[in-house]
């Protein structure tokens, strides 16, 4: 799983604004609706991994599930307001999806992020979206066991 990213010898480094790499990682795969878990260990994974293209990164912080950052929700917000993403209720009251809109595709074609960068992003999308909750938590709580302090997960 953290074999997602390869270094390319020359890396053009192109720093975005936090809520567009929410952007870019909500429109990595068509389609996919994501958890509020799974929003916050996607941008945990890439703010750690390619820290370099954020104009201003991320502090997350050990929660009861991992890492997370409340500012990835306010962010969300923002996006939310120009009509980019979307944010809807499952079966369950308490659960809620994240998506991109039709508008949020368009504009994050716009990006001309290195390659490298783009690819882990989407690979990140991918992987998370193929796992568990549980199976989620548990493979962030092991890479990083600094942000596992909090965890209700015993056996991590």
């Amino acid at each position: 799983m953290f074999n997602l990213y390869e270094q390319e010898t020359e890396t053009k480094f192109d720093i975005i604004q936090k809520e567009d790499v929410i952007l870019m990682y909500l429109t990595a795969v068509p389609g996919g609706f994501f958890s509020s878990t799974q929003l916050q260990k996607g941008m945990f994974l890439i703010s750690k991994t390619i820290p370099m293209i954020f104009e201003t990164n991320y502090e997350f912080i050990p929660e009861s599930y991992g890492p997370v950052d409340k500012a990835v929700y306010e962010d969300f917000d923002k996006l939310k307001v120009l009509k980019m993403v979307t944010r809807f209720s499952t079966d369950n009251p308490h659960r809620v999806s994240y998506a991109a809109t039709h508008n949020g595709f368009e504009y994050v074609q716009r990006y001309t992020i290195a390659d490298n960068h783009k690819d882990y992003i989407k690979r990140v999308a991918k992987w998370i979206l193929n796992l568990s909750f549980v199976e989620l938590i548990k493979s962030i709580n092991t890479a990083y066991p600094d942000y596992a302090t909090n965890t209700i997960f015993i056996d991590v």
